[in-house]
């Protein structure tokens, strides 16, 4: 009898979990130059960890790099932590590739044995099977609660403004700009430097225009993580080896051993935006007021503050700094329970 009751119970647990995850937890869409930057793929680690512990559902990946590596790696990634199912996709429109760049994902996913089989076995995505971005967008968003979803956008801006120039098609009678408006309730963007005005941060400067329009007409608001602030937190480089020793080898500890010589630290320019959207505490942030975000022609931002505003951006102290570096080597380095 007590046994038939602890069943019933277990049952119950795993029933209510699998609601929560359905319909009480935050829906996350990640949108990524993955290959650019490591940060990327510490990012995806510290998502993947948020969508375990049901704090976030990741729903899709969408890669605005132009590599074809850049969604293999992605789905890898997912794979190798256990969720083969999360979608990704590949850039839409005008594709941009910055090949200075070292290619880590793609040095990782060629990595191999000594007897010359892949150091990470896993299904590749075929070309057929990687959908366009927009494309994934909207038949993912069209199937959400209306307010319920944060998109992560740590890389250009150009699949967000095709998503929001999109028409209405087979997935849904909405436009995208009324799409976003009615599933999205925050974009959490890595974009902009606000304490160096002249300077035109990466993500905002290889597509200025593409940037430039999201953020003059993003329906929902937006919290900016800006380059000051992914600076101030820098990503140990011990913690490479120490952290992800539990497995033989980890496709986002390789491709920070791939990135550049080793050993060296890292802005968590991307980490941060996204330990933002499952996390949003004061432990870890401030938040600016509210105001408007201007982008110049050369990809140069200013913020002003206004009444009505629909744009913040992070700020760190001191004792932040410590907490948040602290959290994000915990969510980035957890063992997944496959």
């Amino acid at each position: 009898m007590k046994k038939s009751v602890f069943v019933v119970l277990m049952l119950l647990l795993v029933c209510s979990c699998s609601n929560r995850k359905s319909s009480d937890v935050t829906n996350v869409i990640f949108e990524t130059d993955m290959g650019n930057d490591v940060d990327d793929a510490l990012a995806l680690a510290l998502l993947l960890h948020y969508h375990d512990a049901d704090v976030i559902n990741l729903r899709a990946v969408c890669c605005n790099k132009a590599r074809y590596s850049a969604p293999q790696y992605v789905h890898l990634v997912n794979c190798f932590y256990g969720h083969p199912e999360i979608p990704v996709g590949q850039v839409s429109g005008t594709p941009l590739d910055d090949d200075a760049n070292p290619d880590y994902a793609g040095k990782v996913l060629a990595m191999k044995n000594p007897d010359g089989t892949p150091v990470f076995a896993y299904p590749a995505l075929k070309n057929e099977e990687i959908p366009e971005a927009v494309s994934l967008y909207r038949k993912t968003l069209a199937t959400l609660p209306d307010s319920s979803t944060i998109i992560v956008s740590v890389g250009f801006s150009t699949n967000i403004a095709s998503l929001l120039e999109s028409p209405a098609d087979e997935y849904s009678s909405l436009t995208g700009m009324e799409l976003v408006r009615q599933k999205v309730r925050l974009f959490s963007i890595m974009a902009c430097d606000f304490k160096d005005t002249d300077h035109a941060e990466y993500n905002v400067e290889q597509n200025v225009p593409a940037a430039k329009f999201v953020f003059d007409n993003s329906p929902v608001p937006v919290v900016f993580t800006p380059y000051e602030v992914g600076t101030a937190i820098m990503y140990p480089a011990a913690t490479i080896d120490s952290g992800f020793s539990w497995a033989k080898a980890n496709p986002v500890a390789e491709g920070y051993k791939h990135y550049l010589q080793m050993p060296y630290d890292r802005p968590t320019w991307d980490v941060i935006a996204s330990l933002y959207a499952a996390e949003a505490s004061d432990r870890y942030f401030s938040l600016s007021p509210w105001g408007k975000v201007n982008i110049d022609e050369q990809g140069r931002s200013t913020f002003t503050p206004c009444e009505n505003g629909k744009h913040a951006y992070l700020m760190v102290n001191g004792q932040q700094i410590e907490n948040t570096l602290r959290r994000l080597i915990e969510t980035t380095t957890y063992q997944p329970v496959k």
